[in-house]
């Protein structure tokens, strides 16, 4: 049985759906490496909680980059700050 506040958690996916109303959503990092354990649940609790219309735009994928998806967005961001200066 999933403990309470991971419920919790996937709501505030849902949440999120519902404030910025976005096209995509990207799981990734360790929550992704959880699979199918953590995606479908996902899914559905959006389906639940989010308002229609915004759950049905919103597409909901794993990332292609794995765990190190964060590590590589860092480094993105000071590459971006480093090169902005020239």
């Amino acid at each position: 049985m999933l403990m309470p506040w991971f419920w919790l958690n996937l709501s505030g996916v849902a949440n999120i759906i519902n404030l910025f109303n976005p096209e995509l959503v990207i799981v990734g990092g360790g929550v992704a490496q959880a699979g199918d354990l953590i995606f479908h649940p996902l899914k559905r609790t959006v389906r639940k909680r989010a308002f229609s219309v915004s759950a049905e735009v919103a597409k909901i994928v794993l990332a292609n980059l794995g765990k190190d998806c964060t590590v590589i967005g860092a480094a993105a961001l000071v590459l971006k700050e480093i090169f902005k200066k020239y």
